[in-house]
Order: C-alpha cells, then structure tokens, then sequence
C-alpha cells in the first residue's frame, strides 16, 4: 500500500546521557594521584560529595586511553541501578575505546554468580547450574516447613509465645531476614546457637533448629536424580563463590588473571564475605574507595566498624 501523501516522519533521538566524568582541570592534585596510581594496591578515604565516584571513573577512563584492555579491569559497586549507571558512564567517556566482553561494573553478587557458574567447575565435576532464590520462593519454603510444625508442635521447639505467629506471613518474612542476615556475616546454625547461649537469647535456639531444617530441605531438593539446578539463597551466593575459589585453583587463576585491575566503589557497604571474595581475587592493582563514617547497608551485613582493621589485615597501607 502506498504511503499516504501527509504521512508523518518519526525520528527517534536517544536522550543525551548526563555524565559525572569531571574535566583535568577539575581535579584536586589528591585525584590526579589516585587516577594515575599504578603498582600496589591503594585506600581512598573520602566523604559523600567529595568526587570518589567521579575519580574512580576518571582513573577508568585513563587506564584504558592509555592503552590498557578494558576486559582486564573490573569496577564494583553495590545494587543494581548503580552498577548499571558506572557502566553507562564508564563506556559513554571511552565510547571509540570500550569494546567488553563481559560487563566493566558488576555488584558482588553478579560477580559471585558468574564465578559459581563457570564451566569450570562443570568440568570438574559439578553439572548443575545455580539458581537464585527469589524472597517469595523462600517465604514459601519457610511457610512450608512452619505449617509442618503447626500440624505437631511436640516435635520443635519454639517456645509457646511464638506458637500464635507461626501461621502468619510476617513471622515467615522475619524469619527469612533473620537467617539471611546470619548467613552474610558468615554464621551457621551451630555457631549461632553458641552464641544464643552464651548471650542468653531466648528465641535463637529455636530459629537454628528451624534454619538447619531448612537448610536440609532446601539440599534434598537439590539432590534429586530429576533436578538440573541447585537453588541458592542470594545471602549464601558471596560464601558460595569464595569456597569454589579456595577450593579449585584453576578457577581461582582464572579469574585472578582476568581481572588484573580492581577497582571498588563504597566499600564501606561490604561484608565479611565479601571482603574475603576481593582479597581472593585482587592483585597489586587495587584501588578502594571508601567512607568510613557512612554506610545505609547494615541491616544487609555491611559492617564499616571493623573496613580499617579488615584493610590493614589485608597488607593495604598505600591511603589517601
């Protein structure tokens, strides 16, 4: 059919992306140092709004005008939106120079999920693919395993105050909180029943006999002859991938020679686990930025009050 004498012309315009990158004549002679560190790793110290991110992105974008590949560096962040905006950034000041394989800005636990899923550990012996858990899909094994208990409570242990909340949503919802949040300080129902006791808490006895129930229902599930997949809790995904790396060196090299650049924005968000999963992974060319005295992530594990100590353990002396 022909088109139409007054038939109107659409043009699509992409919106100009609004970037952080700050011109060389912006830079304080702190982040000329930063940008141009090479050769140990290396602590940036600095306040919200004093241009961390900003410098990080520089010192990117310097590397990689300076010829080096940009698959070798690394950049984590925390949370999804932000990763996807250092990318955006990242590639919109090397636009010509920016060719990757796989993404330059990553959060832990997407850096963690492509090391649990590497054919590498296919090839070692492990055929199954992991899965994460979203929270609706643990709420509803919790929920499970809480309607068990309802049905003979002589054979748990909550104690008879909670029994009237078993059966609600809220309790499960707590309950998957409280364990996620043991399970990112690297804890087990062992270790926290041990320490239930030795502070005198009431209730925790209950909730380990729960969540190591929980823990062998979830690993039957797995185990099955018909299941292609293990399903994996998004607190356990960090602990996961730092004990495939401690325990198969050849991923562990692999990765290690992979990113031979690392750079970590708000560090002062990071757990235990993956503090231990950088460490494991960093080499000389390391660079953390950081605000010690600002962290929104603690109910998530993050645990700024011991990053310094944490660092200095780690050999990190270079600071600005």
């Amino acid at each position: 059919m022909a088109a139409g004498i007054n038939t109107p012309e659409l043009k699509l315009v992409r919106t100009k992306f609004e970037s952080d990158l700050i011109s060389d004549s912006q830079l304080t002679e702190q982040q000329k140092q930063v940008i141009n560190h090479r050769g140990s790793q290396l602590l940036v110290i600095g306040p919200a709004g004093s241009g961390k991110s900003s410098t990080l992105i520089k010192a990117i974008t310097n590397r990689i005008n300076n010829g080096e590949d940009p698959n070798s560096i690394l950049a984590i962040t925390y949370g999804r939106s932000s990763a996807s905006k250092l990318r955006d950034q990242i590639a919109s000041a090397n636009p010509e120079k920016h060719t990757v394989n796989e993404p330059i800005a990553r959060t832990f636990h997407s850096l963690a999920f492509m090391i649990l899923n590497d054919p590498i550990n296919i090839s070692a012996g492990e055929n199954k693919k992991y899965v994460l858990l979203s929270g609706a899909e643990q709420d509803a094994q919790i929920r499970e395993l809480l309607a068990q208990d309802m049905k003979d409570l002589s054979k748990t242990s909550w104690p008879k105050e909670l029994i009237p909340a078993l059966a609600t949503r809220g309790f499960a919802k707590e309950l998957r909180e409280f364990i996620n949040r043991a399970t990112e300080r690297g804890s087990s129902p062992d270790e926290l029943l041990a320490v239930g006791k030795k502070y005198q808490q009431k209730y925790w006895p209950a909730i380990c006999d729960f969540w190591q129930r929980y823990k062998s229902v979830s690993a039957l599930k797995d185990l099955t002859p018909a299941s292609s997949i293990i399903r994996i809790d998004p607190s356990e995904i960090v602990i996961e991938a730092v004990e495939k790396l401690q325990e198969n060196q050849k991923l562990l090299e692999k990765y290690r020679k992979l990113f031979k650049v690392i750079y970590v924005d708000e560090f002062q968000e990071s757990d235990k686990a993956q503090r231990k999963l950088l460490q494991l992974l960093s080499g000389d060319e390391l660079v953390i930025f950081a605000d010690v005295d600002s962290a929104v992530g603690r109910f998530r594990g993050a645990d700024p009050e011991n990053l310094m100590a944490d660092l200095e353990d780690a050999g990190i002396k270079n600071v600005i």
